[in-house]
């Protein structure tokens, strides 16, 4: 973990706490909200169509876990294999699971994968899902909640080798209501605003606010 860590600063550093067992956590919820706004004290990330899921790993098999607090392994097993390969042996990070239709994810094309728990059943299905992830709770023995946001990000960065299905939710700095308009042209389903200081506490919070897309702009 103190490679992780390497090139932060004091102030970022200070914020980090003793991890206890890397366990399901309630995820920060987004705020919905009218108000598109451009500032450089946030930071913009595509909204994505999918199944919101916490991933933990606490030195076994990797879980996946769904905001009704309901194991989702079964359902994607692809996952879980690539978390184990492609992550450390302790974490807690938040993400969306999703599939696509063409360029956009696709709730209703992922539904046929979340019923599914037999995993020659998922197979047949034919949807490929991708995990997208975009925070990081918990990394070895480092509780990294009371550290700000863009620093989780770019240990989440650090923490995963990405590659499919596993991918890094990439964001914009600053420049909200320009990422909105191109949004809205592509098909998105819209943004999300996250207070690039912000830390991470579980339930609604105004530090991070949903744009939905308006596909008339």
């Amino acid at each position: 973990m103190s490679d992780l860590l390497d090139g932060l600063d004091g102030y970022t550093l200070d914020r980090v706490r003793p991890a206890g067992r890397a366990e399901r956590q309630e995820p920060l919820l987004a705020t919905l909200t009218e108000h598109r706004f451009s500032d450089p004290g946030w930071i913009f990330e595509r909204k994505l169509d999918g199944v919101r899921t916490i991933a933990t790993r606490d030195g076994g098999t990797p879980r996946l876990w769904s905001r009704a607090h309901k194991s989702m392994d079964r359902s994607y097993p692809e996952i879980v294999t690539a978390l184990e390969k492609h992550g450390g042996p302790q974490f807690v990070a938040d993400g969306e699971i999703v599939a696509f239709d063409g360029d956009q994810t696709s709730f209703s094309r992922l539904q046929s994968r979340t019923q599914q728990t037999d995993p020659a059943e998922t197979d047949q299905t034919g949807v490929v899902v991708y995990l997208y992830l975009f925070d990081l709770l918990i990394c070895g023995d480092s509780d990294l909640t009371r550290m700000p946001l863009r620093a989780r990000k770019r240990l989440l960065r650090r923490a995963f080798d990405f590659r499919d299905p596993l991918r890094f939710s990439a964001h914009r700095n600053a420049d909200g209501e320009e990422y909105y308009r191109q949004a809205c042209e592509q098909g998105w389903d819209g943004l999300v605003a996250k207070q690039a200081g912000s830390t991470y506490r579980s339930g609604r919070s105004d530090d991070w606010l949903m744009f939905d897309a308006d596909h008339s702009v």
